[in-house]
């Protein structure tokens, strides 16, 4: 197989597995590492934070500022820099993308736009278990190889995105 030269990889935070994404990132990256990112956040909304969100991931993002006013707002801004970035010409990864990564995907290529959307979505998840590795954790496998971890924490998305796309390079390396 030949190697992947860029990749964007993607993590988005939502109230829980069914709610609303309110922080995304991404990254672009190429095989002399990260080339560009990003991270949005917007609102969670009207709707009470889903408890295990507000324990586990709203203290992750105590740094992330809301940088955008509402959800459509943050579908337009990941729209167009997936778009920027070379869009469906450039591989896009998340980590177990459904249902949020995949949810939210469909909500920044509504309608007839699905077709404009990232085809395939790679999902490491598969890729872990298919070389015999817990499909969950792109965290274990990264420690049990030796690769750097990410700077930040789990639940952060830009963690999570950078940590999917090193897990992934070494997976499609050996």
């Amino acid at each position: 197989m030949r190697p992947i030269d860029r990749l964007i990889s993607i993590d988005a935070e939502s109230n829980g597995l069914s709610g609303r994404a309110f922080a995304v990132a991404l990254t672009l990256t190429g095989h002399s590492g990260e080339l560009d990112h990003v991270v949005y956040r917007c609102p969670i909304g009207d709707v009470t934070p889903n408890p295990w969100v507000a324990e586990n991931v709203l203290p992750a993002l105590a740094d992330l500022p809301d940088n955008l006013a509402n959800y459509p707002e943050m579908l337009a801004e990941i729209g167009r820099t997936i778009s920027r970035w070379g869009g469906r010409d450039v591989p896009l990864v998340a980590h177990v993308a459904w249902p949020v990564e995949a949810r939210l995907l469909l909500d920044v290529y509504s309608g007839e736009r699905v077709w404009d959307g990232p085809y395939p979505l790679i999902d490491v998840a598969p890729v872990l278990l298919a070389h015999g590795h817990d499909p969950t954790s792109v965290d274990s496998y990264n420690a049990a190889h030796g690769i750097p971890t990410p700077e930040g924490s789990p639940h952060h998305p830009l963690y999570d995105a950078r940590a999917a796309e090193r897990c992934l390079r070494h997976l499609l390396a050996a």
